[in-house]
């Protein structure tokens, strides 16, 4: 009899620790749900702040991607500048060339009256655009040949002087002013083509910059 009793206190005791035990694993995979779900939050909060951030360096793509087909249309248009530019200025040479070919060509050097007095001395002018990189200098010197004047000026060349003397053909005061005059306007207007071209050439090198 006490035997018996002895072997139900013995099954009732691991009945209540097996139920102990199960109640403390219980505890422990409560717990660590718990956290699982703190952590599951914590991603589902990151994530959110992920898709933001997303769509936030999608829109950015996008704004720079117009700006950058601005900056190209942008510098298609200041090349096209230059080349107009460049053109102008090629053209402005040649009419110079052109000009100058004609008025020491003139009927001028023929048809002055050989009894005015002409001054004998050197009569001088220049034409400097050493600025622009290129440039053309020149003088008349009382006596020598106007063909050969012509032949030995270049228009393109820097910092050359051409003299010839012009025995036979005496130069007008009013010529060499008239020519003076031109000449100078002709490089003011190269002074200020070149700046022009200088300041796109800055602007194209920024854009390649950036």
């Amino acid at each position: 009899m006490n035997l018996e009793k002895d072997l139900q206190s013995q099954e009732i005791a691991n009945v209540k620790k097996e139920i102990f035990e199960l109640q403390q694993h219980l505890i422990e995979v409560e717990s660590m749900n718990s956290k699982l779900k703190r952590i599951q939050s914590s991603l589902e909060v990151d994530n959110h702040d992920l898709s933001e951030k997303v769509q936030s360096l999608e829109s950015d793509k996008k704004n720079y991607n117009l700006k950058f087909e601005s900056l190209e249309n942008d510098k298609l248009e200041l090349k096209e500048e230059v080349k107009r530019l460049v053109s102008f200025e090629n053209k402005s040479k040649l009419e110079i060339k052109e000009a100058l070919s004609y008025q020491l060509n003139q009927e001028t050097f023929s048809n002055v009256d050989a009894k005015k007095p002409t001054e004998k001395a050197e009569q001088h002018f220049e034409f400097d655009t050493e600025e622009l990189g290129s440039g053309i200098e020149f003088g008349f010197l009382s006596g020598g040949n106007v063909d050969e004047l012509y032949e030995n000026s270049n228009v393109e060349s820097s910092n050359k002087i051409v003299s010839s003397h012009l025995e036979n053909h005496p130069v007008t005061e009013s010529f060499v002013v008239n020519e003076n005059l031109e000449i100078c306007e002709k490089q003011e207007l190269f002074k200020l083509n070149q700046t022009e071209l200088v300041c796109l050439f800055e602007k194209l090198k920024l854009e390649k910059i950036i």
